[in-house]
Order: structure tokens, then sequence, then C-alpha cells
């Protein structure tokens, strides 16, 4: 029989396992503590149900991965509307608890947010007394303790659902309130560390946009510029005199698409087949690839391989996403995908990725959409993509500038992970008084 350490006791978690948490805290529910639970509305006609101008109402999606609620994303309704609705009325410091479709969504309402209304997907939570330090309780329910709550509970129709009861009955582990309020702000303190990285990542992406669109279409350091016709809805631009408007079938070694065959898949000791969802951000993964036979792959690709610094680019599905072959390792492509060779004595790989990420080339080659349901880039009309071409030396200043803005990217990128991951791990201990807090 499992035997507390000293200092704490075993009690009984709704998904059957016996949790560890000190011996001075409470296990209780939801309701313990509320004033009341309930879900908001809709409103009911059709037609008049939004306006352009007045009280936001909130819906699961304007409650995001951390709890902020994106009020500037909201539907909105009028003032009479709002009074009508008036269980689905929100003041300062409700929780909001998503119940229908994405469960376990959390959000918090700040004075500066009311008046506001939600609906009948979310549940709202008013604590009733002080008892509950309230963000102790919003962290808790956006925990893994309450996430295994919901999969036990959760009741999957035409969408998973959650009632108000099951809500109520949520179990959760109360220290006193002074500790309540160290692990609050300790967690606050890391939310806020991700959301200044996620920040920061933004105002960065958004740098390197500026950039890009200079780089590609003004190169560096040029005086006199000249008026180009992209083809882009008859769109002109200028760039540098000594640059070229020249044809990407010109520069490229060659231009095709991936396999058409019908493929056999193999479990073991094969060749991974990149389909368009293993194309993101300018990045090629192998991730979640399917493989298929040696042999197979060697037939398929006997007149066209794929090969280190070649860029692919999406043509169905999600179209132009692009990213470079940076790997030797050996891999077909599926007929979603084009691939794109270039002549490395006329163009730089990773200066043709960043060209063809750009906005105006992004929209000549979504211009040229061919098919009535499902566009597809049409690979004709690609082979014929102008694109304005700097010298080779130029290319690779320009691909150092970028890259080292992709850089920083990817390095705050990664401290964000972090801060996510040590999140992650001391919600698990702090929630349940594994690790203890000082007051």
């Amino acid at each position: 029989m499992q035997k507390a350490k000293p200092g704490y006791k075993l009690v009984k978690s709704l998904f059957g396992k016996e949790i560890e948490i000190p011996e001075e805290w409470e296990s209780i529910i939801v309701q313990d503590i509320s004033e009341h639970i309930t879900k908001g509305t809709t409103p009911t006609t059709e037609g008049s149900k939004f306006v352009e101008k007045g009280i936001p109402f909130i819906k699961v999606e304007n409650i995001d991965s951390v709890g902020n609620i994106q009020i500037n994303n909201c539907h909105l309704i009028d003032s009479q509307t709002h009074k009508k609705l008036l269980r689905s009325q929100l003041i300062e410091n409700d929780i909001l608890f998503s119940i229908a479709g994405t469960l376990g969504r959390v959000g918090l309402i700040k004075k500066d947010q009311t008046p506001c209304n939600t609906n009948q997907a979310i549940s709202i939570i008013r604590l009733k007394n002080k008892k509950c330090n309230l963000f102790y309780l919003f962290f808790f329910l956006r925990s893994v303790f309450i996430k295994k709550q919901i999969r036990r509970l959760e009741t999957v129709g035409a969408q998973p659902n959650l009632s108000l009861n099951q809500v109520s009955n949520f179990q959760f582990f109360m220290p006193t309130l002074l500790e309540q309020q160290k692990i609050a702000s300790i967690l606050s303190n890391v939310d806020n560390l991700i959301e200044s990285y996620e920040k920061t990542i933004q105002t960065t992406k958004k740098l390197k946009t500026g950039l890009m669109q200079t780089l590609l279409t003004r190169g560096i350091d040029h005086k006199k510029f000249k008026t180009v016709n992209l083809g882009v809805r008859s769109q002109e631009i200028e760039i540098p005199e000594e640059w070229k408007l020249i044809g990407i079938f010109d520069i490229c070694s060659d231009i095709f698409l991936g396999l058409t065959s019908k493929v056999d898949y193999v479990e073991s000791e094969g060749i991974p087949l990149i389909r368009a969802n293993n194309i993101s951000d300018g990045k090629l993964s192998f991730d979640k690839a399917r493989f298929i036979s040696k042999d197979q792959h060697v037939f398929l690709t006997r007149n066209h391989k794929p090969k280190y610094g070649d860029v692919l680019v999406t043509k169905s599905g999600s179209l132009g996403v692009c990213a470079i072959v940076d790997s030797n390792q050996e891999f077909s492509i599926y007929e979603s995908i084009i691939d794109l060779q270039p002549n490395p004595k006329l163009l730089n790989s990773k200066f043709l990725l960043y060209l063809l990420r750009d906005n105006e080339v992004q929209n000549k080659l979504k211009s040229d959409t061919v098919g009535s349901t499902v566009g597809h880039i049409n690979l004709i009309g690609f082979r014929k993509l102008k694109i304005p071409l700097p010298s080779l030396d130029e290319q690779q200043k320009i691909v150092s500038i970028l890259s080292s803005v992709d850089d920083e990217i990817s390095k705050l990128e990664l401290k964000k992970k972090s801060a996510e991951s040590l999140k992650k791990g001391l919600m698990q201990k702090l929630l349940t008084g594994q690790i203890r807090v000082q007051v």
C-alpha cells in the first residue's frame, strides 16, 4: 500500500489515481469557492446578431493559449442585445472556461474589457469569497491535472463538450491564501517572460518582412533604378539598374513536379516521401514523413532527383509554402510539390527561398492558380515566372543580412520554448505542493 512521505497526505483524484499533497492543503471542488457557475448565451435574431460598433461578444477562439482574451478580435453586439443577454454578461475577474468544441481554454476578464458578453460554449466561473486567490484558480484550471479530468469526463457527439455540473465538480488543491498568492506570482512571472519573448519574436518578424521588401527590390547601396513589370495585376516596381528581370527557368538547372505514380508505403528501412505538410516556415521536416521502398525511390527518381540546395514549393493545398533542402538525406517528393534546382553559377539557393517567400512573388504564384474547386499552382505558368536578380555577390550579402535576422528569431523561439517547458514543470509541482514556496 502506498504511503505518503512525512508532511504529506494521499487524496484520491477524480480520475482514480492517488495524489500526494501537503497535509495542510485541502482537496476541494470549484463549486465550493464559486458564487455561481453558468454559461453564456447567443443572440437569436439572425441577420442582426452582430454590429460594426458595440460591445465585445467573446467566443472560444478569442481566448488564446496562455489565457489572454483578444478583445479586439471579438464580434460586437449592440447595447440592447447586451442587456437582453443577462446571463452572458461578464464582469471584471470572471474566469472563462470553454466547454464545447475546444475544451479547457481558460481566460480572465480584465476591468478594461468590460462590458462584454459570451456564448454557450463558455462557462463563467465567479468567485464568492477571498479564501481562494483568483490567479491561483486561473492557473490551476490550466494545469495538467484539470486536463486529465477533462479527458475522463468529456462527451463526444457532434463536438466534444462538458456540462456545467462537471465544471462545478472539478477537483483542485488549495493551500493557505499566502501560499496561493506566492504560487500565482511565480507562475505569472514566467507567463510574463513567455509573453515578452512572443512580442519580441513578432516585432523581429515584422522587421524581417520590411527588410525583405527593401532588400529584394532595392538591393544594397544602389543609386539608380528602373521600372519593371512583375506581371502581378500589371504591377510595376523599381529595381536597381544593374539588376536583371529574368525568367526563373533560365536560372534553374531544373524545375520539376514530385511523384504522380501510385506508391507502396513501407514501415521501415525505406526512403522518406515528402508531402506538403512536411514543409513550413522555410524549413523541410522529415518528422511524420511516410516511407517508400528504396527500389521504388530509385525507379521513380531516375529522371529527376531532389538534392541538397533545392528549393521546394507546395503547389496544392496551402499554396506557395517554401522550404530549402538543407540535408543530404535521400528522399522523394509527392506530386503536391514543385522542386527547383538553382544554377549555382547564377542563383543562390537561400536567395531564391527568400525571393519566393516575398509578398509580391507570392501574389504572382497565387494569381496563376488553376482548378475550379481546389486551386493548384500551374507548373507551366510557374516556369515563366520572372524575378528581379542581382549579382551573385549581392545575393550572398542579402542572404547574410536576412539569415542573421532568422537566427535571432530562432534564438528567441528557443528561449520561449524553454520558458514554456519551465512553466509546465513548475505548474505540475507547485500546484500539488511537490515544490513548496516560502511565505
